[in-house]
Formats: structure tokens, sequence, C-alpha cells
């Protein structure tokens, strides 16, 4: 199951803003694909946060699922309302919040995934990881 929450938080990295204005983001004319991919990140964070972090709460790999199911939630819900999100109008003050927020929570996924990434990796080559 690593795997595909490696591959989904890959995803959720490439849909959020901060990423598609740097051009990462070819899928924005493809709405209906965009809510779908949202709504599995979503599935995934939910299960790696609730189902799997939950039980295995007491273990390193239980508090990163937690961690990052609830960051992959987060990260569903500014991608499923993010045309909502640009056409807002807001305040300066508070666009500036949440730019910087998506900013935050890109680069805590971004760990995340290289957590995940680097993890699955070493267990392919048959090294040691953590436990």
């Amino acid at each position: 199951m690593g795997i595909v929450v490696c591959i989904l938080l890959g995803i959720a990295l490439m849909l959020l803003k901060p990423l598609s204005q740097l051009g990462f983001n070819r899928l924005s004319n493809k709405p209906i694909l965009v809510k779908f991919l949202a709504l599995a990140v979503f599935n995934i964070g939910f299960w790696n946060a609730f189902v799997y972090g939950m039980r295995e709460i007491d273990h390193f790999w239980g508090l990163a699922g937690i961690g990052s199911g609830v960051l992959m939630i987060l990260a569903s819900l500014v991608i499923f309302f993010q045309k909502k999100l640009i056409d807002m109008p807001v305040p300066n003050g508070k666009q500036a919040f949440l730019i910087a927020s998506q900013w935050v929570l890109s680069i805590s996924l971004l760990c995340f995934f290289m957590l995940y990434l680097v993890t699955l990796v070493r267990l392919n080559l048959g090294m040691p990881i953590l436990q």
C-alpha cells in the first residue's frame, strides 16, 4: 500500500497550485480527471490516516501515515476547490495567506513523498529501513 500512497502523494504534488504555476499542471483543462484524482487522493489519505495510522499509532510508520494522510486530505480539498479559491475575491492579506499555506502544504507533502520514495527504493534494494 506504500506504493499507492507514494504515487498519490506525487499526483497531489503535481496538482497543487504552487507547482501548477511553475508549469507542471497539464491537467487544468480536464476538470473531471482532476476531480477524480482529488477524490482518489482524499480516499487514500483517509485510509492512511484513520485506518492504518490509527491501527499502528505506536510505530513510526503509523505516525507517518497519520501525518501524510491528513496532509493528503487537505491537499485533495485544495485541489478539488482550486478554481473556487482562485476566483474568490479576497483581500490581499488573506490571499497572501492562502498562497503561503499552499506552499507549506506542498513542501510538507514533498517531505512525506521523499520519505516514502526513499523507503520503497531501500526496500527494493534489500537495504534496512526505519521500523
